[in-house]
């Protein structure tokens, strides 16, 4: 069966943040629509939702939740209707500003973005987004990379025989404890919603670090290879292999 998507939902649920210039949430009601339940895996028919500024206030039958003077009707007869889904592991940056449109398009109204090239490209999307100044799905969004320094040191001799430009400017190979202790602090001040773990230092390095980000309030996200931490990672992102 084909989904219908009704893009005037996703627009007013997928910003994070409040209305712009402090204007009162106008109330969008969509209509006489099949709702899937994501809970049961039925469809629901016949369903009347209520969406107020980015928040949805009610749903089910019109008997029940009745449309409010003054809101912007949305006939669903005939069309379907469900959750935003997630996205919880992107890298949206670097297919550029177009990725996001697509991603509502699609019906995707977050994502969780595992680490751009450009930090501070990722947070102007997220805290636009949030503040309603640009269209796109709610963006958690990682901090600049941590790598192995050795890994590191390797990929860019490599591309210098190559000569390959480098490109990876702001992936950081922590060498001591002393020193991941700082970066977590530094990265903590940028406003990072998770911390990402590429390929990891030495473990008493890895330890430090995400001890110190649990300090700071900052989830530890992670690839899985060794000597990756056997606790306090919040999430393992791909496989684990040597």
């Amino acid at each position: 069966m084909r989904l219908q998507r009704i893009a005037a939902l996703m627009m007013a649920g997928s910003c994070g943040g409040s209305t712009p210039l402090a204007q009162t949430p106008t109330t969008l009601a969509i209509t006489d629509v099949t709702v899937i339940d994501v809970a049961t895996g039925m469809p629901r028919p016949n369903l009347n939702v209520l969406v107020s500024g980015n928040r949805i206030t009610a749903v089910g039958p019109a008997t029940r939740v009745r449309v409010p003077r003054g809101a912007t009707n949305v006939n669903g007869s005939g069309k379907y209707l469900m959750p935003g889904m997630w996205d919880v592991h992107s890298h949206a940056v670097m297919f550029g500003p177009a990725s996001l449109k697509l991603y509502l398009a699609q019906g995707v109204t977050g994502i969780r973005d595992m680490g751009a090239e450009r930090f501070s490209l990722a947070k102007a999307w997220r805290d636009s987004i949030a503040a309603g100044l640009l269209l796109g799905p709610r963006m958690r969004i990682a901090a600049p990379i941590v790598e192995n320094a050795r890994w590191l040191a390797v990929v860019k001799r490599m591309g210098e025989a190559a000569g390959t430009p480098w490109t990876l400017y702001e992936r950081f190979g922590p060498i001591s404890v002393q020193e991941a202790v700082r970066w977590v602090d530094s990265v903590a001040a940028l406003g990072p919603d998770h911390i990402k773990v590429r390929n990891w230092p030495a473990a008493e390095i890895g330890r430090a670090l995400v001890a110190r980000a649990r300090e700071r309030g900052i989830p530890v996200v992670a690839h899985a290879n060794e000597p990756f931490p056997r606790t306090g990672v919040t999430t393992f992102e791909h496989s684990v292999w040597p």
